[in-house]
């Protein structure tokens, strides 16, 4: 991601709008498939599932390719509004070289998920410019889900204003302070790996978010350290922290493990529920947000990520935008103008 070139922004997703759910890691099963599908359907949503989805990984060149090409076909694909990834697990790495960031800066779809994918995400903004959402997959979709992470997808789809605070009630202020700068992150062990590659993650200036709630304590000390070391966190200007453990005593050790590499000299928000958490709430990747701890302990995401959703006609002749219930909706596509905004969030 540069300055001279502009971001790219998806457009907010309406009634009948195509989602395609794809597997750029790990497969998911039949079953979360058919719950997945059926939750967006009921929400208004058109879903298409990729071949990939169900299909067993074996993790050689010419499954990398696979998953890539038809990665890139929803890219392509003028009816694909959005793209939820299915889950993480491991493989997304391997399909980066494979992938053109072309049909991704020209249409701009949609695109969501957190773990593993966090290095798409990475991929999506560098190589493309493409604004995406940090957050709740297709596997998250499931009759025991959270309720605020239902809506949280919900809003990640269709809200086209800026989001204001997130995190309300679950986030709480370490190292008091204000920020502002393009809002930056994911899966800290991820983003370590995107470190010397043409994709690694841009930090200078940011707000830097960071979760790693999975693996053992001396391997996110470790991807910790790496983006120390590499400089990523000295950029920052600000720091917001979600689950590092999902042992209570392993996450306050981390935190302290934090403070320790970059100080007390920038705010630090721990606690935000995005990635391996419950919830799992979205957050918008790529644009510019601010943390002021003196007015509220979590980040405020002030640039919407979304352009508004395009307005249809419909065989009555009336307009049905995002929040509407249509008989019948075009799907978005390349012909419905995506939205140009400069880095610093002007349209």
């Amino acid at each position: 991601m540069t300055n001279e070139r502009p971001l790219r922004k998806p457009r907010a997703l309406a009634p009948g709008d195509l989602i395609a759910i794809a597997a750029p890691a790990n497969a998911m099963s039949s079953s979360k498939i058919r719950y997945a599908t059926r939750w967006l359907e009921g929400h208004g949503f058109r879903v298409r599932v990729s071949p990939e989805v169900e299909r067993a990984r074996w993790f050689t060149t010419p499954d990398d390719r696979v998953r890539a090409g038809n990665l890139m076909k929803l890219a392509e694909d003028p009816e694909v509004a959005a793209i939820l990834c299915a889950k993480g697990g491991y493989g997304t790495v391997r399909i980066l070289p494979f992938l053109e960031p072309g049909p991704f800066r020209e249409r701009a779809p949609l695109v969501m998920g957190c773990s593993d994918v966090t290095q798409l995400l990475v991929w999506l903004l560098v190589r493309a410019n493409l604004v995406t959402v940090h957050g709740p997959m297709a596997r998250s979709l499931e009759p025991a889900m959270n309720p605020e992470t239902g809506e949280s997808i919900l809003k990640a789809l269709t809200c086209s204003e800026p989001w204001g605070h997130v995190g309300a009630g679950y986030c709480r202020v370490l190292v008091e302070g204000k920020a502002r700068g393009p809002l930056i992150g994911g899966n800290a062990s991820m983003l370590a790996q995107t470190l010397g590659t043409p994709y690694q993650v841009p930090a200078q200036g940011c707000i830097l978010f960071l979760e790693d709630a999975f693996g053992d304590e001396e391997d996110i000390e470790h991807a910790i350290f790496h983006l120390k070391t590499a400089g990523v966190l000295d950029q920052a200007a600000g720091f917001v922290l979600g689950e590092l453990s999902d042992k209570e005593d392993d996450a306050e050790e981390l935190e302290q493990v934090f403070l320790d590499l970059v100080g007390r000299d920038r705010p630090v928000i721990v606690g935000m529920p995005s990635g391996h958490s419950d919830p799992n709430l979205a957050l918008p990747i790529g644009i510019e947000a601010e943390i002021d701890t003196s007015a509220a302990p979590m980040p405020k995401a002030v640039e919407a990520p979304l352009q508004p959703a395009r307005v249809r006609e419909v065989a009555s002749g009336q307009a049905v935008g995002a929040g509407e219930s249509a008989p019948e909706a075009e799907p978005a596509g390349a012909e419905s103008g995506v939205a140009v905004a400069t880095a610093s969030g002007a349209a």
